[in-house]
């Protein structure tokens, strides 16, 4: 089945990013930075098992199922802001290649 010519809607995607960067301004603001791969992992995973319970809910509720993609999407972020520094190399540690 061929999908349909879809168009991003701005707006929408606009209003959705904000709702994630909300959350992970508050994620910053409560706890202490990601520490390696292997903590981001776990805590991405940990969100995204949480989504998971919701979806697979007889009676599912779109709002519950939004909070938890909402913190699925900022933990994703925060790997990216707090392990890779968004693309930017990470300062030398000792403990890591």
């Amino acid at each position: 089945m061929a999908v349909q010519n879809r168009k991003l809607d701005p707006d929408r995607a606009y209003n959705i990013a904000q709702e994630v960067l909300n959350e992970l301004a508050a994620a910053i603001a409560e706890h202490a930075p990601m520490h390696s791969g292997h903590e981001g992992y776990a805590v991405i995973k940990e969100e995204l098992d949480e989504l998971w319970e919701e979806v697979r809910k007889k009676k599912q509720h779109p709002d519950r199922m939004r909070k938890e993609a909402t913190q699925v999407a900022a933990m994703a972020m925060r790997f990216l802001y707090d392990v890779l520094g968004a693309g930017i190399p990470a300062p030398y540690h000792p403990d890591r290649p």
